[in-house]
């Protein structure tokens, strides 16, 4: 298992072990799939953001991402109201769970490595929440 915030601000290398930038924000299309980190907004400086979908990721680990391909490969960031942005959206929200009691906030969420079709996923496994999470 792996914490969002351990993903946050990692360095981000391509194919070839080229530093690309950092992650700036991990992002979930709930109209593909639900709970899968869809996207990797990076950073790049005074540079336009670059965007990594997921099956351009090869392996994520705490401080460092790779990828599979190359950085001309990934497309120029552009805002999308369909993603739902965890550091933006989830991080330090108040949230409601699913009996409709609110919750105090949202410290960390955690994440899961699942294979599916031959490569590894993030999926969303839980929130941490209140005096428990912090």
């Amino acid at each position: 298992m792996i914490h969002v915030t351990e993903v946050l601000d990692s360095g981000v290398y391509d194919a070839q072990g080229n530093y690309v930038g950092r992650v700036r924000e991990l992002c979930l299309v709930p109209a593909e799939q639900s709970n899968r980190i869809a996207r990797l907004v990076i950073s790049r400086g005074r540079y336009q953001p670059l965007v990594a979908r997921y099956d351009q990721v090869a392996s994520i680990a705490p401080g460092t991402v790779r990828l599979n391909t190359g950085e001309l490969q990934l497309r120029p960031y552009e805002p999308d109201e369909g993603w739902l942005t965890v550091r933006k959206d989830l991080l330090d929200q108040q949230i409601i769970d699913i009996h409709g009691r609110k919750v105090v906030r949202v410290n960390d969420v955690d994440l899961v490595e699942q294979a599916t079709d031959g490569r590894m996923e993030l999926r969303v496994a839980q929130v941490d929440v209140g005096l428990v999470g912090a």
